[in-house]
């Protein structure tokens, strides 16, 4: 087990000065994800340097060389992203950013939204296999101004494949405790539309009695450009089927789950001299079957059906000024449900963004959304972005923004002895404060950011003795203050016979203080106090990629741990051949509840690309 760190400080030193101060080891610059087009962070599509927010892009090269299995384990490896995982292979997972709660992130397929208005726990069912996602990138912080209620504490925008040329992409896994893998997809143009299609299944018995799951997900997508126009749709369908083994209970190993999802999209977007239009449709339905005893499903079961679907609108005008963009989101939610009841609701906004290059090296971005929420009242949240290029192609960057989140029907109507819902619940919102610096040179690129939350009615479930039963409650006043530095390092552009080709390495603190009453919390603070990441790729005798991922969590009243997972890769032509050991140590811990994680686990694979 990794022991806790002593020096905590002489980390963030060292990262700081990395990043601010390598001119004395190189000096040419070289473009790797630091001067991508980023699609997320703003209406108007800025260079990665120049948005005023922390981002944090990973590509499909990268998901090929480190280990993982599912979406939650690529995203465990991103600064500042905490994931809580109830089951292997991404059953179930919470996904948390820089302290938020398994409610207030919110999930994008190719900009378009995924919400669930049942319950957080299933913002990750998604119709989408890690062979299938182009690129994912991070919003780390609220996002309210750009996207409305759930974008409170960050968003994920998992933007998907198409390909203009014809290819198929075909792989086999196997491992431990009976798994089995496979997933086929394969691209194939017809005239000017591109065409996207994935078909894959995982199983297994399980690590442990109770941890079994057959997750199956087929996904399509169309694709039509023309020099003035983009248009393209997509669906998907996942089925998870899984045993939940102490998922909610202690009392109940036995339990049993089983979540579907059905989701659809279309997107336009056309442009015509200074005006740019574009438009976005979705409809997703979440099925989710719990039963509290597999063996006996009748004696306690809950059945919830939900329904979401919006449209979204948004025009822009490029001027001497700058960009304009001015828009609308209307939204419906609806649950059929045995335990908490039917249920429907609306949302309604409007937004507006400014972006402005006063003088040349700045780029300010303003503005400002408009809601109407279930309860009828009205939240605005204004937001400020600010991006400065200083010497020495170091970038200052600041923000300053308002974010708001309506509570789920779980927090609701959710009545249980355990757990009691609460329907006259408020709003949660908070002003978030950032500022820091980026910089990209030749062999490196890092960041470095301060931050500051101020939350007023945020939801928890709480309690003030262990023999009461969890309640929803607004609390009062909670503050949040932390800390983010992480540095990439390639140093085959130092050593050109260099074996080790990539090494990231990131940190985030985060400590939270109470301004109102003392209870116990289930989730606010449910936080990771001091989180360490570090990612190495490198290259070895005949061929072989190794890619290790090292994680350290130091979670608020919890005992700290630390997980190695690697993966070793060896390329054949159009085949590759693979292997990866996820908690290489076989390190004993807990991610949330009573709900232990898998030990050492080894898998192998084959894949054929052509």
């Amino acid at each position: 087990m990794i022991r806790p760190y002593c020096n905590i400080q002489m980390i963030i030193m060292t990262l700081v000065v990395l990043v601010i101060n390598s001119d004395i080891i190189a000096q040419e610059n070289i473009d790797y994800y630091f001067n991508d087009i980023v699609v997320t962070a703003t209406r108007a599509p800025l260079s990665f340097p120049e948005t005023g927010r922390a981002v944090t892009v990973i590509k499909a090269a990268d998901l090929a060389t480190i280990p993982c299995s599912s979406l939650g384990d690529v995203l465990d490896q991103v600064t500042g992203i905490d994931i809580q995982q109830r089951g292997a292979y991404g059953v179930q997972s919470d996904v948390r950013m820089r302290g938020s709660t398994f409610e207030q992130t919110l999930i994008l397929i190719d900009g378009v939204k995924v919400t669930d208005p049942q319950t957080g726990h299933h913002l990750l069912d998604l119709p989408v296999s890690l062979n299938d996602i182009d690129r994912i990138e991070v919003l780390k912080g609220p996002a309210s101004r750009l996207y409305g209620p759930n974008a409170f504490g960050g968003v994920i925008n998992v933007i998907t494949k198409i390909n203009a040329n014809s290819r198929i992409n075909a792989e086999l896994s196997g491992g431990q405790h009976s798994l089995f893998g496979g997933n086929v997809n394969l691209s194939a143009p017809l005239g000017s539309v591109q065409n996207f299609v994935s078909v894959s299944r995982e199983k297994s018995e399980g690590f442990r009695p109770g941890a079994d799951f057959n997750i199956d997900n087929l996904f399509i997508k169309s694709s039509y450009t023309t020099p003035s126009l983009q248009a393209s749709i997509a669906a998907g369908y996942t089925d998870k089927q899984f045993g939940a083994y102490k998922f909610y209970s202690d009392a109940y190993p036995d339990e049993w789950e089983q979540t579907t999802t059905r989701y659809a999209n279309a997107t336009l977007n056309t442009h015509r001299g200074a005006f740019n239009f574009s438009l976005k449709t979705y409809w997703r339905q979440h099925d989710d079957d719990f039963i509290l005893d597999r063996f006996r499903p009748d004696w306690y079961r809950n059945m919830h059906t939900t329904y979401i679907s919006g449209i979204e609108g948004q025009l822009q005008y490029v001027s001497q000024l700058g960009v304009t963009s001015t828009g609308f989101d209307i939204g419906n939610e609806s649950i059929e449900s045995s335990s908490l009841g039917d249920h429907s609701r609306q949302r309604r906004g409007v937004f507006v963004e400014q972006l402005m290059s006063p003088v040349q090296f700045l780029n300010i971005v303003a503005g400002m959304s408009v809601y109407r929420t279930f309860s009828k009242k009205t939240e605005l949240n204004p937001g400020l972005d600010i991006s400065l290029q200083l010497p020495a192609s170091i970038y200052w960057f600041a923000s300053a923004s308002r974010s708001y989140r309506e509570p789920s029907y779980t927090e609701l109507y959710y009545v249980s002895p355990a757990n009691l819902g609460n329907p006259n619940l408020n709003t949660e919102h908070a002003w978030t404060f950032e500022t820091g610096i980026k910089r990209s040179k030749r062999w490196y690129e890092g960041y470095f950011s301060i931050f500051h939350s101020r939350a007023d009615q945020l939801i928890d479930w709480v309690r003030e003795s262990p023999a009461d039963p969890w309640q929803v409650q607004n609390w009062g006043k909670i503050n949040t203050n932390g800390l983010e530095a992480e540095i990439t390092v390639f140093p085959s552009q130092l050593i050109k016979q260099s074996l080790v080709s990539r090494i990231k390495l990131g940190y985030t603190f985060l400590n939270k203080n109470q301004l109102s009453h003392n209870l116990e919390s289930k989730s606010v603070f449910n936080y990771l106090r001091h989180q360490t990441t570090l990612t190495i790729q490198h290259g070895l005798v005949f061929n072989i990629n190794y890619g290790w991922t090292i994680r350290y969590d130091d979670r608020v009243g919890v005992q700290p741990h630390g997980i190695v997972d690697v993966r070793m890769s060896r390329k054949i032509g159009n085949v590759e051949l693979w292997a990866s050991i996820s908690n290489l140590l076989n390190v004993t811990y807990n991610e949330l509840g009573y709900v232990p994680a898998p030990g050492r686990w080894g898998k192998l694979g084959v894949q054929l690309r052509y």
